[in-house]
């Protein structure tokens, strides 16, 4: 099948385009004749940021949730992610003072919420892309 975005060829079986990101729908077989590319216009081609699919497996991204509390940097989101890990850290290392108690329960809610996230699909990577599942 050919995108109708980019006028790329991708496997039959894919459900988004492996050149520009763009959701592949109906059936597009090779008879289907290209149109002229952007760039014969004198706009350069570069693959579209806004197609909405990162390159980032969202069960990858489960996992890194639950175990590590690590799934902030996998996406990519290193300031919130680091953020996190140190608060986990810092909340545990403190927890027999009262001081961690806060610390892990914050930590707790804001992975819970992030979990959530996820696994409803609705969780993007530092590009704004949606994270699909492989």
């Amino acid at each position: 099948m050919f995108c109708s975005n980019c006028g790329k060829e991708n496997n039959n079986e894919a459900k988004f385009c492996h050149s520009c990101g763009q959701e592949i729908s109906g059936v597009q077989t090779a008879q289907v004749t290209q149109a002229a590319p952007p760039a014969a216009a004198g706009v350069q081609n570069q693959p579209t940021v806004q197609a909405g699919v990162s390159p980032k497996d969202r069960t990858t991204a489960i996992l890194f949730c639950i175990f590590l509390g690590a799934h902030r940097i996998y996406v990519g989101k290193i300031g919130s992610g680091i953020a996190m890990v140190l608060l986990w850290v810092v909340g545990y290392a403190t927890s027999a003072m009262a001081i961690g108690i806060p610390l892990t329960i914050g930590y707790l809610i804001w992975a819970i919420i992030d979990l959530v996230k996820i696994v409803q699909g609705k969780f993007t990577d530092s590009n704004g892309l949606l994270l699909i599942k492989k």
